[in-house]
């Protein structure tokens, strides 16, 4: 156990080579339209009620203008195209939270507030347009100063071979580390050793053998395109796209001591890992990390890496991280790369270790957040 903690120590410690990098073309911290997802909101209902809505369906028009008096109504007038339960994962804190589509562009603020009026939704809420935060670049060892600043390796002899001895305390396990990102590249050379093997799923056989709602999710899952190839789309990763994840991979988890590419923080740690960008989408946006964030959980990863975020919070977001905390998940995010105090998101939600930004002599670097949101400044 002790071995385990001291794992996520170090992980927490360089949090911020992973999403707190060179300044340039950052994330804003604004709070405008660019910060959201267009035409969706997430809404709970205090009802147990399996709702499953498309705006061609009869039946569920039927149920929606009998049990949930004035809801037609209000979907009609803001041209809904369907709902659908929030999370794949079907947990009893999950089930309620909902996903609406809909198309009146530019009314989204109007269409919370007429939610909020009806008596059995608890809440309705925009949802969150999260963006990948910049990365630094650090090729090898010897200008990997982070390690020398923070007695990394002396932490290091402690991990070797993912099972440690010390102090009478004995762990065999090597922590899972849920990169959740744009995407991973299973064969990079220094990850392919350390990718999660899912001990409970069996290759290719088109079942889910777990039980925890994903089918032959062997390494991880794309929770973009829902399948279980966390790679990234490879047309296009050649235009400096999807180059995200496999960075923050390495970071945490590249393959140690075997004289290739970079020493990793994780050392023996194993990467589970979790796509959130969909195939063909050139961009920082994580339109899927809500879904990612709930396979990570799902699939029992002991920690939750996040090198994304925005300005907005969302009560969605936060009953996810209630429940991961409850099933003793770490959580880590990095704080953003804007030189300013506002808080940002998944970093500042309860639960979520944010994470900001130190230079080679130790002291803040000039784009990293700051203020009291922040919990610890790493290199």
């Amino acid at each position: 156990m002790r071995c385990y903690l001291l794992c996520k120590y170090l992980l927490i410690t360089f949090l911020g080579l992973c999403g707190l990098g060179m300044a340039g073309d950052c994330l804003a911290a604004a709070g405008g339209e660019q910060d959201y997802q267009q035409g969706a909101l997430f809404f709970e209902l205090d009802s147990d009620c399996d709702v499953t809505w498309r705006s061609d369906d009869r039946a569920a028009n039927t149920l929606l203008g009998t049990d949930f008096v004035g809801f037609l109504e209000v979907l009609t007038r803001y041209e809904a195209r369907r709902i659908e339960k929030a999370f794949q994962w079907r947990h009893p804190a999950l089930n309620g939270i909902y996903r609406l589509e809909f198309e009146a562009a530019g009314q989204a603020e109007q269409l919370v507030e007429e939610m909020q009026l009806l008596p059995y939704v608890m809440y309705a809420e925009r949802v969150p347009n999260y963006q990948t935060f910049c990365t630094p670049d650090d090729p090898l060892y010897s200008q990997q100063w982070a390690f020398q600043n923070t007695n990394a390796p002396q932490a290091l002899d402690l991990l070797t071979g993912g099972s440690c001895d010390f102090d009478g305390f004995a762990c065999t396990e090597a922590p899972i580390i849920a990169v959740v990102d744009d995407a991973v590249l299973l064969s990079h050379e220094d990850l392919s050793g350390q990718l999660w093997i899912n001990p409970g799923e069996v290759a290719g056989n088109g079942l889910d053998d777990d039980g925890n709602g994903y089918i032959d999710d062997v390494n991880g899952w794309d929770a973009a395109d829902n399948d279980n190839d966390p790679n990234p789309d490879l047309a296009i990763a050649a235009d400096n796209c999807f180059t995200h994840g496999t960075h923050v991979a390495g970071i945490v988890a590249a393959e140690t001591n075997n004289a290739l590419g970079v020493v990793s923080v994780g050392f023996r740690s194993q990467i589970m890992a979790v796509k959130c960008t969909p195939n063909g989408a050139c961009t920082p946006s994580l339109p899927n990390g809500l879904e990612g964030v709930t396979y990570a959980i799902a699939a029992g990863a002991d920690v939750i890496s996040m090198s994304w975020g925005g300005a907005v919070y969302s009560e969605t977001y936060q009953t996810l991280f209630d429940l991961a905390n409850e099933q003793g998940i770490t959580c880590i995010a990095a704080a953003g790369n804007d030189a300013v105090a506002t808080p940002m998101y998944p970093a500042s939600y309860e639960h979520v270790i944010s994470v900001g930004a130190t230079n080679e002599d130790n002291e803040i670097t000039g784009f990293s957040n700051f203020g009291s949101a922040i919990d610890i400044m790493a290199p």
